[in-house]
């Protein structure tokens, strides 16, 4: 039942709880509109579902006409179906005949629809004109149903009468079958008081005033008896209440602890109490009472029932002696809980036995997280890997076998010590980076540094950090797990140096391949030096020395000579081992030297070598050897593919800037690749060529991806190749 109160939108009537069941008598059509679209008006606007039964004086079209006036936004609530206007007739008389139990149903079932939309509730109205005298009476009987039928509903109902057609008979009728009654008549509104009610009201009055006389008469004989009584009833009230709210706080204790509580009877040898939360914790349902012993033994798991029965007062009744035991319960779902359950015996004041009580405690939570715990404290145990807990002052709280294995310092040793113990002094500062990382709430992943063993050694180790929380999510600690990493980086250091060392076996045989080319491109500058040598002698042995193109020769002479000295200085590095060495490198210059070291090679099968190098081009972080050997491989790998074609063969070179990236491509227009094949260029010993080593292009793809780029294949189809490499802005830098 709900007290709720609602807005009529009626002055005189106010605010009215749901399940008020109510009349108005009007005079007028125009007070009768007023009266019901401001009450449908208010209830729109407070989310209730309006339902209003018009009939004559009143059609579908005035009432809708009348709340559009009032109600601007009547359109969508008529769309949204919030309210629906009906005929009488339509409501009441459906068949011809008034039906009261259908009438009523068929209020319960527009309040069933309404809740199910998420409305409040329902206003009603309804217009009786339409009565004729062989219905009245039937009528009657209705509205007094309804005052019974709607109690307790989020229903309102409004019934209005004409008081044109209305004798004093009907006027009694319909005051007494509602709760109250309304009337307006020339624009003021009054309460409908009959003559049965002012006799009423006359009869209550002097019953009061001979009740009075007899309270008078017995206050002064029942004062004390009161008073004893008063207070035997508050002290009543005061245990009653209180022992409420104990049960209150122990059901809340229960459900919030997960504890039922009951009670077994020596004597009968059946449980005579089960608390609810001792009904839910072990899945049985209140309403089937408290299940037998053997119902109840049969819901412990299969593998606990008998150790149960031996552990409890089942097989030690006689013993009477306290018990605690842990089983599983399997519900009827197949769920499994674990379950302790407590029982302590009651006796009597001459030591008799008279029953045990108990509690059991759900405490499926609690033997997860010991296996949790168990587990994770064998994995931690088991690891290879270094685990260790600190606080965030630095001092250590655990160390498993890991640690020990790999710093040397025993549990005992290392528990109590401050984390430095295994830091080197030049790597301090890194904890301290750490920590504030660990009070922000952030977790340290993969931190490559060195640790120092018992033994003063250094080892290369690999950190994962973690921040431990209290209940209060603040940080107080760490955990840190540290792997070994020595063998891995002597096992990179190794294969860094195997890696250039292929490389620089590669540039070495590309270049002993390269001989008769690279000497026919040496050969030129010291043949142009040696004739413009002689021309200069010839200048100064004349009669009168010509100075002037004496000295024009030398400046040739030494542009033929540096311009040899500049190509034996590339053929130079690139035979040249070493570590490598990262600079600040133009790779537009880099790709003019590289045209200079092959340009004889691609004469000797009349391949043209173009370039298209964008201007303004960002230097980029780079070994030069290294670069120049992936230019190396990719431009005679162009050349190589067009030594057979006749005619128009043409290598091109080009660099650009784009989306911050250096993009360099290298194009042939060779005879392409066959097909299924460009999937496999970069496989390593996979090669195209007779005597081809299949190691130029995976060492130059290892090389750019060195250099965080990307080098890939990107046109094969047709005639010609295209090899293309980047090199990301994040290395590049302008010169």
């Amino acid at each position: 039942m709900t007290t709720e109160m609602r807005k009529t939108g009626v002055d005189v009537v106010g605010d009215i709880p749901w399940g008020t069941h109510f009349c108005l008598f009007y005079e007028t059509r125009a007070d009768l509109l007023e009266t019901l679209v401001t009450y449908c008006k208010v209830g729109l606007e407070n989310q209730e579902f309006c339902l209003w039964v018009v009939a004559e004086p009143l059609t579908w079209e005035d009432a809708t006409h009348a709340l559009r006036r009032a109600v601007p936004d009547l359109d969508q609530y008529l769309a949204d179906q919030s309210i629906e206007i009906v005929a009488a007739r339509d409501w009441y008389l459906q068949d011809g005949t008034f039906d009261l139990n259908r009438v009523i149903n068929g209020w319960n079932e527009k309040l069933a629809r309404a809740l199910a939309r998420g409305y409040s509730g329902v206003r009603v109205t309804g217009e009786t004109a339409w009565l004729e005298k062989k219905d009245w009476k039937d009528f009657c009987e209705y509205e007094e149903s309804l005052n019974h039928a709607i109690a307790g509903q989020r229903l309102a109902v409004l019934c209005t009468y004409p008081l044109a057609a209305c004798g004093a008979a009907e006027i009694l009728d319909v005051v007494r079958t509602h709760q109250f009654a309304v009337t307006k008549r020339r624009g003021s509104w009054d309460v409908i008081e009959t003559a049965g009610h002012k006799q009423a009201k006359a009869e209550i009055k002097r019953l009061n005033e001979e009740l009075e006389q007899r309270v008078l008469e017995r206050t002064s004989q029942l004062t004390a008896v009161n008073s004893d009584l008063t207070k035997e009833v508050l002290q009543r009230q005061r245990a009653e209440e209180a022992l409420r709210r104990s049960e209150g706080y122990l059901a809340n204790a229960q459900r919030l602890t997960r504890t039922g509580s009951w009670a077994w009877n020596v004597a009968t040898r059946q449980s005579v109490y089960w608390s609810q939360e001792n009904y839910r914790l072990l899945g049985f349902d209140p309403d089937g009472g408290i299940p037998s012993d053997e119902v109840f033994y049969q819901r412990i798991h299969p593998e606990d029932r008998d150790r149960v029965r031996r552990e409890t007062i089942l097989e030690r009744l006689d013993e009477g002696a306290h018990f605690d035991v842990d089983f599983r319960i399997v519900l009827p779902g197949g769920a499994i809980k674990y379950v302790r359950s407590t029982g302590h015996p009651v006796r009597n004041i001459s030591g008799d036995l008279l029953e045990y009580v108990g509690t059991s405690i759900d405490v499926t939570e609690r033997k997860r997280a010991e296996q949790a715990t168990g587990l994770l404290a064998a994995v931690v145990e088991s690891s290879h890997d270094a685990i260790v807990s600190k606080n965030l002052d630095g001092v250590i709280t655990s160390w498993n076998k890991g640690a020990e294995r790999l710093f040397g310092h025993t549990a005992e040793e290392a528990v109590g010590q401050n984390i430095t113990l295994i830091i080197p002094l030049n790597r301090r500062d890194e904890e301290r980076m750490i920590v504030e990382r660990l009070t922000r709430g952030e977790r340290v992943d993969h931190f490559e540094t060195v640790r120092m063993r018992k033994d003063g050694s250094l080892l290369d180790v690999a950190l994962t950090i973690s921040p431990i929380k209290d209940a209060a999510d603040r940080v107080i600690g760490a955990s840190k797990l540290a792997r070994d990493i020595t063998e891995r980086k002597r096992a990179e250091e190794a294969l860094r140096q195997a890696q250039a060392d292929l490389a620089h076996v590669s540039r070495v045989t590309t270049m002993g391949e390269l001989t008769a080319s690279l000497a026919h491109e040496i050969r030129q500058p010291i043949s142009a030096a040696v004739t413009n040598a002689k021309t200069c002698l010839r200048w100064l042995a004349r009669d009168e020395p010509d100075v002037a193109e004496a000295r024009e020769a030398a400046s040739r002479i030494v542009n033929d000579v540096t311009r040899a000295a500049d190509i034996i200085g590339g053929i130079s590095s690139l035979f040249k081992k070493g570590s490598p060495q990262r600079e600040l490198v133009d790779v537009n210059e880099l790709i003019r030297e590289m045209i200079v070291l092959l340009r004889s090679e691609a004469s000797r099968y009349s391949i043209s070598i173009r370039t298209e190098l964008a201007e303004d081009l960002p230097k980029v972080m780079a070994d030069r050897v290294q670069l120049q050997q992936v230019f190396m491989n990719l431009m005679l790998n162009g050349i190589d593919a067009m030594k057979e074609m006749s005619g128009g063969s043409e290598l091109t070179i080009k660099s650009e800037a784009e989306n911050g990236e250096l993009l360099i491509s290298v194009s042939d227009t060779g005879t392409g690749l066959p097909p299924g094949q460009a999937d496999q260029i970069f496989r390593a010993f996979f090669t195209t060529k007779d005597n081809g080593t299949g190691m130029g292009l995976p060492i130059s793809r290892s090389i750019i991806e060195s250099h965080g780029g990307r080098l890939a294949l990107i046109g094969h189809s047709g005639r010609g190749a295209t090899f293309q490499f980047t090199l990301p802005a994040t290395l590049a830098a302008h010169a």
